[in-house]
């Protein structure tokens, strides 16, 4: 590798493109790192090809456009400098089925369109819209890239013809397969493709061949997007379906209005996403209960709750509790015969506690206060009202007995003062007693006021926080699938590394993890990271982002002579190759002539994952076929 192209310090090679190489390199004078493409061939139309492409795109400047800084010849090589993109390619993400939700789908769409939408306004069409070209930079950027087949609308580019064959098959518009002249619709419709591809991670034209595909671009109508993805919103269904109409009329005129229909549709999803985190009103028609009011909001139909009653309703007639007291000479437990000469003695209640939303508490004869049926909450105010008549009915006894001591003494008292009768003495508890003659009447004493009780204070609890136990996290589970078609293929977690020859199933915590998944096989080195996170009890599986890799074989047409065969710059012997294993994208195949032997064959092929491209070679008229199975 060269140390230097022009001023740029070459420090590594990042890839092989169609026809050239691209490196990472070095501006001295500025102090950045850039990307420079190559063009290695030397087709005259493939160098006219690289020269446009320096033209359209370094007259291109936008944030979703790749940028074109510089375009030089260094000993007769054309070599074209451009900004250095970090992330990776579109279909890399496509490919390995990166978990990514909508909104970010739609941001990356919204993205390309406005870079076309620039192209467009410019007078250049891409014709080779796909997510190979599509670089997503690691802040989410999407840039659009490889303007190498690109033509401007005002002016033919006299590349048309080969311009019909270029590009991925499935990409391709109708009008291009037919060869008919193209336009910015043209674009829209490829557009289309890589949408639909993103949105459900599978193609909408599909074949084992590529005259298969190519028909069902002219003729079929793939399934709706909502098909395949069910939870597809509406309006990314629509303008999908609309950019793969097969009448370039019927889709987007250009960019702009299909980044206006975009930027519309993610307006609205973004006003759904609110919605979805805020308090919404619930319209409801509800019959009302029988028997209860209703008061209508709107069209919700609420039954109000029920007035507010005391705990303990006053009873209509209240009546003042009494204690009845025998006379004088009558004995206790025995009913008079005559008319009544007992005293009553009213009781006073204790007064009403109003805070606490008592009316009255009504002592009488033991009986439980009367209660609403309608109350709110009976259970809790029946146990409210049982503990508050425990202590009043205690005090009602003490109060009771009291009474009781204090007319006994004074009935004794007052018979001491005065002298025993001539007869017999009276004994209460005789069942006959004689006549006595009453005494002189005196003036009775005051009745000595009976003593009022306390009224109880009811304690509310006093309220104890729970105090909060630690529970662990609950642990989460990932499955890692097997590769399937290796048993070479490890994954590494921190410092353990798992094989992939089965299923691995690994218990964690709660948390955000970084794997990397490896294979290292002849013709097939990668290594992939992938970010996991898992919540609390959640169980995830995935599958190895590594795409399974292609198989080429190369031989010699039939009476034929062999060749010397070289990929990507090393030289594999001149035997001929049965299915060698390579990693899938771009490979360069060179076949020379045994022994300085005249003839040579180059050629360009994109292997394509768990697919075999067959290459049948003639030196002598240095051509090839290639057929992909």
């Amino acid at each position: 590798m060269k140390e230097n192209i022009g001023k740029y310090q070459l420090l590594e090679q990042i890839g092989v493109g169609g026809f050239g190489e691209v490196f990472k390199a070095f501006d001295p004078l500025i102090k950045r790192h850039v990307a420079v493409k190559t063009c290695n061939s030397g087709s005259d139309e493939i160098r006219s090809r690289f020269f446009q492409e320096a033209e359209i795109a370094g007259n291109l400047q936008h944030r979703n456009i790749t940028t074109v800084y510089d375009f030089g010849l260094e000993d007769g090589l054309p070599y074209l400098v451009q900004e250095y993109l970090t992330g990776e390619d579109l279909d890399r993400k496509i490919k390995r089925r990166e978990p990514v939700n909508f909104g970010t789908k739609l941001g990356w769409m919204l993205q390309i369109a406005r870079g076309l939408a620039a192209a467009h306004s410019a007078g250049v069409i891409h014709r080779d819209i796909k997510p190979s070209n599509i670089r997503v930079l690691d802040d989410g950027t999407a840039k659009i890239m490889d303007f190498g087949i690109a033509k401007l609308m005002q002016q033919e580019s006299g590349l048309t013809q080969t311009g019909m064959t270029i590009g991925t098959a499935a990409y391709l518009s109708p009008e291009q397969v037919r060869g008919d002249s193209v336009d910015a619709r043209t674009d829209i419709f490829s557009f289309g493709v890589l949408s639909y591809e993103l949105l459900t991670y599978a193609r909408p034209f599909e074949g084992r061949e590529i005259s298969a595909v190519l028909y069902h671009v002219l003729h079929t109508e793939p399934k709706a997007v909502s098909e395949v993805w069910p939870g597809a919103p509406s309006g990314v269904v629509t303008i999908v379906r609309r950019c793969l109409e097969k009448h370039a009329a019927k889709r987007f005129a250009d960019g702009s209005e299909l980044a206006r229909e975009l930027e519309r549709l993610n307006a609205q999803i973004g006003t759904v996403k609110n919605l979805d985190n805020a308090a919404m009103t619930v319209q409801l028609e509800t019959t009302p209960v029988q028997g209860l009011p209703s008061s209508r909001v709107g069209r919700l139909s609420i039954p109000p709750p029920p007035p507010e009653a005391a705990p303990f309703a006053r009873p209509t007639a209240a009546r003042t509790p009494t204690m009845v007291v025998p006379p004088p000479g009558q004995p206790p437990g025995v009913p008079p015969s005559g008319p009544l000469h007992a005293r009553s003695l009213p009781l006073d209640p204790p007064p009403a506690r109003r805070r606490s939303g008592l009316d009255a508490v009504e002592l009488a004869a033991g009986a439980p206060a009367p209660r609403d049926p309608s109350t709110a909450s009976q259970s809790s105010l029946e146990q409210y009202r049982l503990k508050l008549q425990r202590p009043l009915a205690i005090g009602a006894a003490l109060v009771a007995l009291v009474l009781v001591g204090a007319l006994v003494g004074w009935l004794v008292g007052s018979r001491r003062s005065d002298p025993p009768p001539a007869a017999t003495s009276t004994t209460l508890a005789a069942p006959k007693v004689e006549p006595v003659k009453p005494p002189a009447p005196k003036p009775e004493p005051p009745k000595p006021e009976p003593p009022k009780p306390e009224p109880a204070v009811p304690v509310a609890p006093v309220p104890v926080a729970p105090v909060p136990v630690a529970t662990p996290p609950e642990e989460a589970r990932l499955g890692i699938a097997a590769a399937g078609w290796t048993e070479a293929m490890t994954v590494t977690l921190g410092r353990r590394a798992y094989k992939l020859d089965r299923d691995q199933q690994l218990v964690l915590k709660p948390g955000t993890y970084n794997l990397v998944f490896e294979l290292q096989e002849e013709g097939y080195q990668a290594s992939v990271p992938l970010r996991v996170t898992l919540a609390e009890g959640e169980n995830k599986r995935i599958e190895s982002p590594l795409a399974q890799p292609g198989l080429l074989s190369v031989r010699p047409l039939p009476r034929r002579p062999a060749g010397d065969i070289y990929l990507d710059g090393q030289a594999l012997g001149s035997a001929n190759l049965a299915r060698r294993k390579l990693s899938p994208g771009i490979h360069q195949l060179e076949i020379r002539g045994r022994d300085g032997a005249p003839g040579r064959v180059q050629k360009t092929l994109q292997i394509e994952p768990g697919r075999e491209t067959v290459v049948s070679f003639d030196l002598e008229k240095g051509d090839a076929q290639i057929v992909v199975k």
